[in-house]
């Protein structure tokens, strides 16, 4: 992938976390609905742990809630799970997943297709 979509994907997740920090969600009620399924949550969570701002960052916790939410379709974290393989973050460098995944948040047609092929 070129630096400079790198570059846009941590600025794009710098953006989230300003509005995320902005609105002044509680980590403990996003923490809860995440764990209830809700991909949104699931989403936030992944970037807090990807930031390090409301927690200590780590990145094996962020692919994680960010696979979660992905899982159900959430295109921006399928785009930020995208990121993490791309650049080997909390997740075993592999560039066929991190294209998976981007294709994903590109086109929720092929991601439905590539699910249901499993």
């Amino acid at each position: 992938m070129p630096r400079f979509l790198r570059i846009s994907a941590i600025l794009i997740a710098v953006c989230f976390a300003i509005t995320f920090h902005a609105c002044g969600k509680d980590f403990e009620a996003t923490r809860l609905a995440a764990q209830q399924g809700d991909a949104n949550a699931q989403f936030e969570l992944g970037l807090m742990y990807f930031m390090g701002k409301v927690v200590p960052q780590n990145y094996v916790e962020a692919a994680k809630w960010y696979r979660l939410a992905a899982e159900q379709g959430h295109a921006k974290a399928q785009f930020n799970l995208g990121e993490l393989y791309d650049l080997g973050l909390g997740v075993a460098q592999n560039y066929a997943e991190a294209s998976k995944w981007y294709r994903s948040a590109k086109d929720p047609e092929f991601f439905a297709a590539s699910k249901a092929a499993k």
